[in-house]
């Protein structure tokens, strides 16, 4: 795609004619002029971005930011019963998510335990000023050692925030395969209302999902894999410390 202000540059019409002329349908001068193409598309168009946007963590859309504390009330609420877990977190503080957070995708610090409700996140992490009273309680992991609120070497977290999935609505500022993958999910959500054709929609779907596949790959490619955690399940995989499964 070219730059703002350029001959190619994209805006959301070029986005949504693109997906529509692939469809043989006829473009349009604007979002909600007097046609049932416009009108659907005013609709449909800032949901199926937002959603593409959520589905996988695109590195173009990624963002930090610390979170400011809120004086939440604590939360005593008896909602899962202790039995079904070793122990219990602490929720010690609640935290405002960004208005422009479609999806929250790491928290910092790593190690705190933490729970989205609304727009607001819970954790056990400790500030460095702690506003109020702890919040509420959950059940721990199952290895029963995390029963402590998670604390720095200083007794605060160095930061205190998240990576997050930011609402981009500028198609200059997506990625090339953000840009293609959203031409298909267009058509795939368009292909049988204005075609009526099961073969519009298949084919637009398998290349939604190829397109998809191809943005997962290259993505992955321009970040430092994560590890495998310590979990049951790779130490069967992998045969560490001398798992014996029944039957081999």
């Amino acid at each position: 795609m070219g730059a703002a202000g350029s001959v190619t540059a994209q805006t959301d019409i070029n986005v949504v004619n693109t997906a529509l002329t692939r469809l043989g349908q006829s473009p349009i001068a604007a979002f909600g002029q007097n046609t049932g193409t416009g009108l659907v598309m005013q609709e449909s168009y800032n949901a199926s971005r937002d959603d593409l946007l959520r589905r996988q963590p695109w590195n173009f859309a990624r963002t930090w930011k610390n979170l400011s504390q809120l004086s939440n009330s604590p939360l005593n609420l008896d909602i899962i019963p202790i039995a079904s877990g070793p122990g219990i977190i602490q929720f010690t503080a609640a935290y405002q998510l960004p208005n422009d957070c479609l999806r929250v995708f790491r928290f910092s610090p790593k190690d705190a335990h933490w729970r989205i409700v609304g727009k607001v996140l819970y954790s056990d992490a400790i500030p460095a000023t702690l506003v109020g009273t702890p919040l509420g309680l959950q059940p721990l992991g199952s290895d029963g050692t995390d029963n402590q609120p998670t604390l720095a070497s200083s007794g605060a977290p160095s930061m205190l925030g998240i990576e997050y999935i930011r609402q981009i609505t500028d198609p200059h500022q997506w990625d090339a395969c953000f840009y293609t993958a959203f031409i298909y999910k267009l058509m795939k959500e368009l292909a049988i209302g204005f075609t009526g054709l099961a073969q519009a929609y298949k084919m637009a779907k398998d290349e939604f999902d190829e397109a998809m596949l191809n943005a997962s790959v290259i993505n992955g490619m321009e970040n430092w894999p994560d590890p495998f955690w310590n979990t049951d399940l790779n130490d069967v995989r992998y045969g560490y410390v001398g798992v014996t499964i029944e039957g081999f």
